[in-house]
């Protein structure tokens, strides 16, 4: 209910942050369309398909971060993952500011449509994300995945992220009071996250 009811007095995020050190070797993958960066005259077009995210995608243009898309041959475009290089995050979600090491690249707010999600298409971001990574000369990848996500928590154990860090936000009428908790990736902790 906290999600779903705007300016809902208090609220609660519980976020489990994953890291992958060096650059992720390249895989194959079956989706044959484009995946790309962003560049200005693709704005247009993501906002087009993904209209909820129109002023958010033209604020993240605005502040320099980058946006990997995935492109069908016909068009659509049924993906994207937004990139942070600098040197702090703000969720605007939960209210926290997350800082970006100076070796870093912050990955949040990635979606890909259902039918794609088993064809290699967040597979394909993250081998281009590789090639950024060398370019501008980072060896971290770093994100969040919300409790509730087994999913996506299990996607980005079997590439190779490791969790190393819980953070519980209780957001009070707008602040935010967080508890971090260091973790240690084992068998067991991971059993238990993705069977809760």
């Amino acid at each position: 209910m906290n999600k779903n009811i705007p300016f809902f007095p208090f609220q609660y995020f519980q976020y489990y942050f994953l890291e992958y050190r060096g650059v992720p070797h390249k895989q194959k993958i079956r989706f044959d369309g484009k995946i790309a960066v962003a560049k200005e005259e693709d704005l247009r077009e993501l906002q087009r398909f993904f209209s909820s995210k129109a002023k958010k995608f033209e604020s993240r243009f605005k502040q320099g971060h980058l946006i990997v898309f995935a492109q069908e041959q016909d068009g659509r475009i049924v993906g994207y993952e937004n990139l942070d290089f600098s040197a702090a995050h703000l969720e605007r979600h939960s209210g926290i500011e997350i800082a970006i090491p100076q070796d870093s690249i912050y990955l949040y707010d990635a979606y890909i449509d259902p039918p794609y999600r088993m064809r290699g298409v967040w597979v394909g971001f993250k081998n281009l994300i590789g090639d950024l990574m060398v370019e501008k000369k980072r060896n971290r990848l770093m994100t969040f995945i919300e409790w509730d996500n087994p999913a996506s928590l299990k996607s980005h154990l079997q590439f190779g992220f490791k969790i190393y860090e819980k953070r519980c936000i209780w957001r009070i009428f707008g602040k935010p009071l967080v508890k971090t908790e260091s973790l240690t990736q084992s068998p067991q902790l991971i059993r238990a996250l993705l069977n809760q």
